[in-house]
Protein backbone atom coordinates (compact mmCIF):
# COMPACT_ATOMS: atom_id res chain seq x y z
CA UNK A 1 0.00 0.00 0.00
CA UNK A 2 2.88 2.50 0.41
CA UNK A 3 4.27 1.88 -3.21
CA UNK A 4 0.82 2.73 -4.18
CA UNK A 5 0.43 6.03 -2.48
CA UNK A 6 4.00 6.66 -3.30
CA UNK A 7 3.09 6.20 -6.47
CA UNK A 8 0.22 8.53 -6.17
CA UNK A 9 2.48 11.02 -4.27
CA UNK A 10 5.06 11.75 -7.31
CA UNK A 11 3.36 10.94 -10.18
CA UNK A 12 -0.32 11.81 -9.91
CA UNK A 13 -0.57 14.59 -7.29
CA UNK A 14 1.71 17.12 -9.39
CA UNK A 15 -0.43 16.88 -11.88
CA UNK A 16 -3.87 17.34 -10.15
CA UNK A 17 -5.32 19.54 -12.99
CA UNK A 18 -4.87 17.04 -15.65
CA UNK A 19 -6.00 14.29 -13.83
CA UNK A 20 -9.28 16.14 -12.11
CA UNK A 21 -10.04 17.29 -15.70
CA UNK A 22 -9.23 13.44 -16.93
CA UNK A 23 -11.76 12.12 -14.15
CA UNK A 24 -14.75 14.68 -14.37
CA UNK A 25 -14.86 14.43 -18.46
CA UNK A 26 -14.93 10.96 -17.47
CA UNK A 27 -18.07 11.69 -14.99
CA UNK A 28 -19.83 14.05 -17.84
CA UNK A 29 -19.51 11.77 -20.68
CA UNK A 30 -21.41 9.01 -19.36
CA UNK A 31 -24.20 11.15 -17.77
CA UNK A 32 -24.56 13.01 -21.45
CA UNK A 33 -23.96 9.80 -23.14
CA UNK A 34 -27.35 8.11 -20.97
CA UNK A 35 -29.32 10.83 -20.84
CA UNK A 36 -28.82 13.76 -24.02
CA UNK A 37 -26.49 11.93 -26.92
CA UNK A 38 -29.10 8.93 -27.01
CA UNK A 39 -30.17 6.51 -29.88
CA UNK A 40 -33.61 7.49 -29.19
CA UNK A 41 -32.98 11.12 -29.29
CA UNK A 42 -31.30 10.90 -32.87
CA UNK A 43 -34.04 8.88 -34.05
CA UNK A 44 -36.86 11.32 -32.57
CA UNK A 45 -35.93 14.56 -32.13
CA UNK A 46 -35.45 17.14 -34.50
CA UNK A 47 -33.75 18.55 -35.94
CA UNK A 48 -31.99 15.23 -36.99
CA UNK A 49 -28.65 16.12 -37.93
CA UNK A 50 -28.30 18.04 -35.01
CA UNK A 51 -29.08 15.02 -32.44
CA UNK A 52 -27.09 12.36 -35.15
CA UNK A 53 -23.78 14.60 -35.43
CA UNK A 54 -23.97 14.96 -31.09
CA UNK A 55 -24.22 11.41 -31.16
CA UNK A 56 -21.21 10.44 -33.33
CA UNK A 57 -18.74 13.27 -31.89
CA UNK A 58 -19.39 11.85 -28.42
CA UNK A 59 -15.80 11.13 -27.92
CA UNK A 60 -14.57 14.85 -28.95
CA UNK A 61 -16.72 16.86 -26.95
CA UNK A 62 -14.32 16.36 -23.26
CA UNK A 63 -11.39 17.09 -25.71
CA UNK A 64 -13.30 20.44 -26.88
CA UNK A 65 -14.11 20.94 -23.58
CA UNK A 66 -10.60 20.56 -22.07
CA UNK A 67 -9.85 23.43 -24.99
CA UNK A 68 -12.32 25.59 -23.08
CA UNK A 69 -11.43 24.80 -19.83
CA UNK A 70 -7.39 25.69 -20.98
CA UNK A 71 -8.79 29.37 -22.31
CA UNK A 72 -10.29 30.13 -18.83
CA UNK A 73 -7.15 28.30 -16.84
CA UNK A 74 -3.59 28.92 -18.28
CA UNK A 75 -0.74 27.86 -16.73
CA UNK A 76 -2.07 25.21 -14.74
CA UNK A 77 1.24 24.02 -13.87
CA UNK A 78 4.72 24.07 -14.27
CA UNK A 79 5.91 23.84 -17.68
CA UNK A 80 2.33 24.44 -19.15
CA UNK A 81 2.69 28.24 -20.40
CA UNK A 82 0.99 30.22 -22.63
CA UNK A 83 -2.67 30.10 -23.85
CA UNK A 84 -1.90 27.16 -26.26
CA UNK A 85 -0.41 25.06 -23.92
CA UNK A 86 -2.92 25.35 -21.99
CA UNK A 87 -5.48 24.52 -24.18
CA UNK A 88 -3.56 21.39 -25.48
CA UNK A 89 -3.23 20.22 -21.63
CA UNK A 90 -6.83 19.86 -20.63
CA UNK A 91 -7.85 18.81 -24.27
CA UNK A 92 -5.12 15.92 -24.08
CA UNK A 93 -6.82 15.00 -20.70
CA UNK A 94 -10.21 15.12 -22.45
CA UNK A 95 -8.98 12.74 -24.78
CA UNK A 96 -7.74 10.37 -22.46
CA UNK A 97 -10.72 10.34 -20.39
CA UNK A 98 -12.58 8.33 -22.70
CA UNK A 99 -9.55 5.69 -22.69
CA UNK A 100 -9.54 5.82 -19.04
CA UNK A 101 -13.01 5.09 -18.68
CA UNK A 102 -13.24 1.79 -21.21
CA UNK A 103 -10.26 0.55 -19.28
CA UNK A 104 -11.39 1.11 -15.81
CA UNK A 105 -14.33 -0.40 -17.09
CA UNK A 106 -12.53 -3.21 -18.43
CA UNK A 107 -10.52 -4.13 -15.85
CA UNK A 108 -14.20 -4.06 -13.05
CA UNK A 109 -15.41 -6.12 -15.86
CA UNK A 110 -12.90 -8.49 -14.77
CA UNK A 111 -13.88 -8.30 -11.26
CA UNK A 112 -17.60 -8.83 -11.86
CA UNK A 113 -18.10 -5.33 -11.23
CA UNK A 114 -19.87 -3.39 -13.55
CA UNK A 115 -19.83 0.28 -13.70
CA UNK A 116 -22.92 2.08 -14.19
CA UNK A 117 -23.85 5.82 -12.65
CA UNK A 118 -27.52 5.34 -10.64
CA UNK A 119 -29.88 6.86 -11.83
CA UNK A 120 -29.36 7.89 -15.46
CA UNK A 121 -29.63 3.87 -16.65
CA UNK A 122 -32.52 3.71 -19.90
CA UNK A 123 -34.41 1.53 -17.11
CA UNK A 124 -35.21 4.28 -15.11
CA UNK A 125 -36.59 6.86 -16.80
CA UNK A 126 -39.82 7.27 -16.24
CA UNK A 127 -42.78 6.29 -18.81
CA UNK A 128 -43.96 8.32 -21.27
CA UNK A 129 -47.46 10.43 -20.45
CA UNK A 130 -50.68 9.21 -22.32
CA UNK A 131 -52.05 11.50 -24.67
CA UNK A 132 -52.22 15.37 -23.90
CA UNK A 133 -52.20 16.82 -20.20
CA UNK A 134 -55.62 17.82 -18.84
CA UNK A 135 -55.17 21.29 -17.68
Amino acid sequence: MDDVMGFVNTHILQHWPFFSWLLIAMLIGQVVKNTVWTKKNAIKKRPHWFWWWGRKTMVLHPVLGGALLGLAWQNPEGGVEGITASMAYFAAAGGLSTWAYEGLKGLAKKKGVDLDIPGITPSSSPPAPDGDPKI
